[in-house]
């Protein structure tokens, strides 16, 4: 599994990780190799056994185990804020469902026992209920409307 989402491929989250988190992860990973990198390259202090070695920073052992566990959580919280956050505003954006026409397109809506009404469609919504964002020609307020009541005509 990629690390992140293929183009088109990110089921409910579709975008990718936000560049905090990336730059989050890699200073993770730098802090933690270079603490585990100085672990290894450790000298004893003294006679006090492995938790008296210490490395090119003065760390003993125990510190570079808390350095290398709070990078992990540091990482862990940022990733888990990062995906729960692209989650919400996909799926906020999944359910409005509202599709803006770039050009607006010309339609007629079908009025029961009233003379049809010319217009633009503006916006198309999906869902249970489809419906197009109908503006009247005129002054009269913009609404939606069922998709069973619009006709479109070809635009000039």
């Amino acid at each position: 599994m990629p690390l992140l989402n293929p183009p088109g491929e990110g089921g409910v989250v579709n975008s990718n990780a936000f560049n905090f988190t990336r730059v989050t992860a890699a200073l993770s990973l730098l802090i933690g190799g270079a603490t585990v990198v100085g672990g290894v390259v450790a000298t004893d202090a003294s006679t006090g056994g492995a938790d008296a070695t210490t490395d090119w920073l003065q760390f003993n052992s125990g510190q570079r185990l808390v350095i290398i566990v709070a990078a992990m959580a540091a990482w862990s919280i940022v990733t888990a804020a990062d995906i729960l956050g692209r989650s919400v505003a996909t799926g906020k954006a999944l359910e409005a469902g509202v599709i803006p026409l770039g050009v607006p397109q010309l339609a007629i809506r079908k009025m029961n026992n009233v003379a049809d009404v010319n217009g633009r469609v503006y916006a198309i919504r999906g869902g249970n209920a489809p419906a197009y964002l109908f503006s009247p020609d005129g002054n009269l307020p913009s609404a939606w409307v069922p998709t069973d009541d619009i006709r479109f005509q070809p635009n000039p």
